[in-house]
């Protein structure tokens, strides 16, 4: 739609989920000519034509200064109705079982109300909670944010496991012959296994056999990871004997 400005032509509008597109066209004085948008919601602009992302729904008055190269200026107000569609994003950081939940909640109208469900029987309204679970698992959470007449609702699963660790490597070395398995607790599994012989060879299961060709001093090392990508580490040595 446009509008007519005495001095300006006319100040082209379009507004579209919040983003508004305007142009205004001018007449008379002497150019070249400076241009002020002040969008009404602090921010401003300064070309003749201009492109604003508004973050939240609401009525706006926008006002255009021209100025020409003699310092006349002449002044336009525009009243913008936005409607921008309410989203909203979470993230989380985990530090064994406290979990630390962050959200952004745009667009719509302010004066949100938030809620949590953190997928344990418990629930919070503040925006980035800090939760301490009670037990390691897989929880479901779910955050609100409402605004009287509209509502947005994220659900990510949070996976709270104790740290991994390789709890014991059960090996015996018979005449170059090495048997070895290891026990894995905490973490997520399934988990993945990679030995290293110390003699150039590698092995990727939880329980192993090996032949050495030649007797010595071998360091071993296990590497294991989870399904989260969390990784520990245990050595051991041994001879592989005659």
């Amino acid at each position: 739609d446009s509008v007519a400005s005495r001095g300006l032509g006319d100040v082209y509008k379009r507004q579209t989920q919040g983003l508004l597109t305007a142009q205004a066209d001018v007449e008379g004085g002497l150019a070249p000519y400076s241009y002020q948008w002040n969008l009404g919601d602090g921010s401003s602009l300064a070309s003749q034509s201009v492109s604003h992302n508004y973050l939240y729904s609401g009525d706006y008055l926008v006002s255009f200064t021209v100025t020409d190269d003699q310092g006349v200026s002449v002044s336009q107000n525009v009243n913008v109705n936005v409607n921008v569609p309410l989203a909203v994003n979470t993230t989380f950081s985990t530090n064994n079982l406290t979990v630390q939940f962050n959200a952004d909640a745009i667009g719509g109208f302010k004066n949100y109300a938030y809620s949590w469900d953190f997928g344990d029987g418990r629930t919070s309204s503040e925006l980035s909670p800090s939760h301490v679970f009670e037990s390691y698992g897989r929880y479901d959470v779910t955050f609100t944010a409402s605004n009287g007449e509209e509502e947005q609702v994220a659900t990510t699963t949070v996976i709270i496991a104790a740290p991994l660790s390789i709890t014991e490597i059960d090996y015996e070395i018979t005449q170059g012959l090495l048997t070895a398995k290891a026990e894995v607790a905490g973490g997520l599994a399934p988990y993945s296994y990679l030995w290293n012989l110390g003699d150039g060879s590698s092995l990727a299961s939880q329980s192993i056999s090996y032949d050495y060709l030649h007797s010595g001093d071998y360091f071993l090392s296990l590497t294991v990871t989870d399904d989260q990508g969390m990784s520990c580490l245990l050595y051991t040595s041994d001879a592989a004997d005659e």
